[in-house]
């Protein structure tokens, strides 16, 4: 069962709307990884591949490793089908409506991201990773974020451990996911006023999934 906590504002709408609304992207827009999802697309269309893209991930890092999947990306005109996770859209979605800026931002990388949320229809700026020396999540998402907007200057939506640095420097947490670990430390770090419960998380293979 799934089920989805009211959102909790405070101040004016004035002052909420000068707020940014920052939300992940893997396991937050949707409910899986795109880095895995990458991966399985070459096992399944280019396997000699894999084994030059495990070379990448040992040799140069995982960020090196998500940039050269994003080329393969571009190269073969392939955009993931992905189990979006719909309380999220209509939340960023209404907030965007409101004149609110929305930015998704991501340990994926940009333009792979970029090309995943346009097929699904949606237009949002994407911060992503772009470096092969920066995979942006965790602690180095949060400085990105602190030094464009400043500490707990937004809002931030996510759903795993990486996300508490972030929600330490945010104003508000919103919690995706029913890990209660993750929940608790959510609410040490910051203030949660938005929770979505959902099933745990299980990789299905892309291509037994529902179109």
């Amino acid at each position: 069962m799934t089920k989805t906590s009211p959102m909790i504002t405070a101040g004016s709408d004035k002052a909420d709307l000068a707020i940014p609304l920052i939300v992940d992207f893997d396991g937050t827009m949707h409910l899986s990884d795109l880095t895995w999802e990458g991966i399985f697309w070459v096992l399944r269309t280019r396997p000699w591949m894999l084994a030059k893209l495990g070379w990448l991930h040992l040799t140069k890092g995982r960020a090196a490793m998500k940039l050269r999947l994003e080329t393969l990306a571009e190269q073969y005109d392939w955009a993931p089908v992905l189990p979006w996770e719909d309380r999220v859209l209509e939340r960023i979605a209404a907030e965007k409506a409101r004149g609110r800026t929305v930015v998704v931002v991501t340990g994926s990388t940009t333009r792979l991201v970029k090309r995943a949320v346009a097929a699904k229809g949606l237009d949002y700026e994407v911060v992503g990773t772009d470096n092969a020396d920066i995979n942006l999540t965790g602690p180095r998402k949060a400085a990105a974020l602190v030094a464009r907007w400043g500490v707990k200057k937004f809002d931030y939506i996510g759903n795993s451990r990486d996300d508490l640095a972030v929600w330490k420097e945010g104003r508000y947490a919103l919690v995706i996911g029913s890990n209660k670990k993750i929940r608790a430390g959510a609410e040490r770090v910051g203030k949660v006023v938005w929770t979505v419960d959902t099933e745990r998380k299980r990789f299905v293979m892309p291509w037994k999934r529902r179109k």
